[in-house]
């Protein structure tokens, strides 16, 4: 007749021996822990069918085995997923190389002018549906220069060009320019309305699971952040 001890013994060195198998390898694919654990749940089935009715399997040993197994295979799809999650945020930042020279669109009121510059992108970030938005640009003197009117617009990124010029065919000089707006939804509410302007992409960092680009204007953002690429 078996004791307790003894058939415990049994069990722990079957299960050190499936752990064993399942760490190498002889011309086959890796064991895995769902494999281990089902070869262990066949061991211990054949070991309850053939157990002595007097001195049954010791039930706490029983459930420490299966915690055992469940806890190589919870690291094993830890692993795995960590795995996915690398090489996920490694493709995401050799893609974001592209960005590199690009001018964006990203959140912010500054607009700089300088005599090169023919036609400048700005935009506003809807919250909401608008009936009315309101773009106001004023110089570095706190005048206004310009007023755009749209109306109308779904939620999501309202883009417009700026010419340097206003509705009056007044020109405007280098210089930094800030834009200021106001929406409102058909009932007159207020909608949340963020100014965006654009900058240049001068290159692409990766760090803490995040992919940034740096910017022209001497920040950064998060690649998600971008609203529009030119």
């Amino acid at each position: 007749m078996a004791s307790t001890s003894s058939t415990s013994s049994t069990t722990n060195s079957a299960l050190a021996s499936l752990y064993s198998s399942g760490s190498s390898t002889s011309g086959t694919a890796t064991r895995t822990a769902a494999d281990t654990k089902d070869q262990f749940l066949q061991m211990l089935v054949a070991q309850m069918k053939n157990q002595d009715p007097l001195n049954p399997l010791d039930n706490a040993a029983v459930t420490s085995q299966m915690a055992q197994i469940s806890t190589v295979e919870g690291i094993e799809k830890l692993n795995a997923t960590m795995g996915k999650f690398t090489e996920s945020a490694t493709a995401n930042a050799a893609n974001s190389t592209a960005l590199v020279g690009k001018t964006i669109l990203t959140e912010g009121s500054r607009l700089t002018w300088d005599a090169n510059t023919k036609s400048m992108q700005a935009g506003v970030a809807l919250g909401e549906d608008a009936s009315r938005i309101v773009v106001q640009l004023y110089n570095s003197g706190g005048q206004v220069v310009d007023t755009k009117t749209f109306t109308n617009q779904s939620a999501g990124t309202l883009t417009f060009a700026w010419t340097g010029t206003n509705n009056s065919d007044g020109t405007y000089g280098a210089g930094n320019y800030t834009m200021r707006v106001a929406a409102v939804d058909a009932l007159g509410a207020t909608v949340d309305a963020t100014p965006l302007n654009t900058t240049i992409v001068q290159g692409v960092t990766q760090g803490n699971g995040a992919v940034r680009a740096q910017l022209a204007n001497g920040s950064s953002i998060d690649v998600t952040d971008i609203r529009g690429v030119f």
